[in-house]
């Protein structure tokens, strides 16, 4: 079903510009809005390529007329595109570009943008995008970060708008000791 949302949004009269973008990099994000309990798929993605002067362009598919509407305003920082957007409690989450990580949240009920974080424990995620990587464990936005030999799991407590250490995982191996070993002690 999503391929063919891709497929249907190409086929529509901008599908040269959307192209430009570099589209495809950009990864769609799904999730529920939790008030009218509707599901919306969701395109988020930098504009500037395209000639436009805004920072990004939101679009969000709409099931009932079965057609993509624009989401104005859109997000006020550009995202990283190779990053895969995350669902958590009723809005989607995603990088950006900014020198400071800075981590955006998308409500899927308001279709409003809001900088959810801007003082994390973790380095910007558009300098190693593979290395640090937005999960949900738990219903819980969390930040997995891999800088040999640690793998760290942070959470994002949402009422005190602060991350905490969760795991801390050694990934060094050596013939002696295995990861499964010290990971179950």
């Amino acid at each position: 079903m999503l391929c063919r949302l891709k497929e249907e949004r190409c086929d529509e009269n901008q599908g040269e510009s959307y192209f430009k973008t570099e589209h495809g990099l950009f990864k769609l994000g799904f999730g529920k809005d939790i008030i009218s309990c509707t599901y919306k798929p969701v395109w988020l993605y930098n504009s500037s390529e395209i000639g436009l002067e805004n920072a990004t362009t939101c679009e969000v598919f709409d099931f009932i007329s079965n057609a993509w509407r624009y989401v104005t305003p859109s997000a006020p920082y550009r995202v990283v595109r190779v990053a895969d957007p995350v669902f958590v409690n009723g809005s989607l989450h995603r990088f950006t570009e900014c020198e400071e990580t800075k981590i955006l949240s998308f409500d899927l009920h308001t279709e409003a943008f809001q900088v959810i974080s801007s003082k994390a424990p973790f380095p910007n995620s558009h300098d190693n995008p593979y290395a640090i990587v937005l999960c949900n464990l738990d219903n819980r936005l969390c930040v997995s970060h891999k800088k040999w030999p640690d793998q760290v799991i942070w959470s994002f407590n949402s009422g005190s708008k602060t991350w905490n250490k969760l795991f801390s995982i050694d990934l060094e191996v050596d013939e002696y000791d295995s990861f499964y070993t010290r990971v179950a002690r």
